[in-house]
């Protein structure tokens, strides 16, 4: 028997390859977010929003445009954050790096209502201008003999709905810009600073500590009168401001602050303080002198110190001493 083939239409083949391109386009140009740091990627994974679940550097931004709630720990690269444009609540861990100062630019997060951030190491800049949904900040140190952050301003002028800012050991914080022309409704308004010494309950309570807060209206806020006789403020000492700028002397903090970098340390460690270093000793916990540096230095080496625990004396040309723990690894 003859067989006969019927030929296809040269139209509809036409149709499915042109299909076939677009779809294919379609699956090569899917938009990914650069995710640089393991750490990160893996938490996204493990949390399944990182949908091939493979530490390839990236992620495709349709897993996380529609992210709410983020917990990041021990991340030291933040890139790819901008992109978790929907996110609400942020906590950073015990991140950061050894390497020089962070800065953290957040302004893309515009839907951010919480932000926790706890020992991020080398932090010196915060940015959330236009972050407009901002409600809460939570900036603190987990341990109040070891400084990591370096913030010594935080503008929340542009933070429109800020209630609460709640800073644990801040030691370097100096200024609050709360000038944010929203302040007749901001009643009952939090500002807490956890100081160093005040966490247990036999440690003597602390002086409130100085510092500069710009407001909308800083007679009103000096005399105490709506709204800002409603607002809680604890453990500072508030000098109120609206123009001009305001400067804190040295004399106004009783010890000097000190941010020590990396703690544990390896081969090498910095030491970061307002005020000039004159000297640094390391002391055994038998008090026995281990190591003494005669002058301020970009680093200090620790090779040849034994691994464990000691304690770091920081002397300042104004003759003011600071102890801190400080661990060879």
């Amino acid at each position: 028997m003859k067989q006969i083939y019927k030929s296809t239409n040269p139209k509809n083949l036409y149709n499915f390859f042109v299909l076939l391109f677009l779809l294919s386009s379609t699956i090569g140009t899917a938009q990914t977010t650069n995710i640089p740091d393991t750490q990160f990627e893996q938490i996204l994974i493990n949390e399944g929003i990182d949908s091939d679940g493979t530490i390839n550097g990236q992620v495709l931004t349709s897993d996380i445009v529609g992210v709410l709630n983020l917990n990041l720990q021990q991340v030291q690269d933040l890139t790819g954050l901008q992109d978790f444009t929907a996110l609400e609540s942020l906590t950073l861990y015990e991140g950061g790096s050894f390497n020089g100062p962070v800065t953290l630019d957040l302004t893309a997060n515009t839907n951010l209502k919480k932000l926790e951030i706890y020992s991020f190491s080398q932090l010196s800049k915060l940015k959330l201008t236009g972050l407009t949904n901002l409600e809460e900040l939570i900036l603190s140190e987990l341990q109040g003999d070891v400084i990591t952050m370096e913030i010594d301003s935080l503008d929340l002028s542009t933070n429109t709905n800020i209630n609460k800012v709640n800073l644990g050991v801040m030691d370097f914080l100096q200024t609050i810009n709360l000038q944010n022309g929203n302040n007749a409704n901001m009643l009952n308004f939090e500002l807490e600073l956890v100081q160093a010494g005040s966490q247990g309950p036999l440690d003597p309570p602390p002086s409130d500590r100085p510092m500069c807060i710009k407001v909308d209206d800083a007679t009103a806020a000096m005399a105490n009168t709506t709204p800002y006789d409603s607002w809680i403020i604890y453990e500072i000492a508030p000098t109120f401001y609206d123009t001009g700028q305001c400067v804190l002397s040295v004399n106004d903090f009783e010890t000097i602050e000190v941010a020590l970098f990396p703690n544990p340390a390896t081969e090498l460690f910095r030491v970061k303080s307002q005020q000039n270093i004159k000297t640094l000793t390391i002391y055994d916990l038998q008090g026995n002198l281990v190591k003494h540096y005669t002058q301020a230095q970009e680093s200090y080496s620790v090779a040849g110190i034994t691994k464990g625990l000691y304690l770091l004396k920081v002397q300042t040309l104004g003759n003011q001493k600071q102890f801190l723990k400080f661990i060879k690894k």
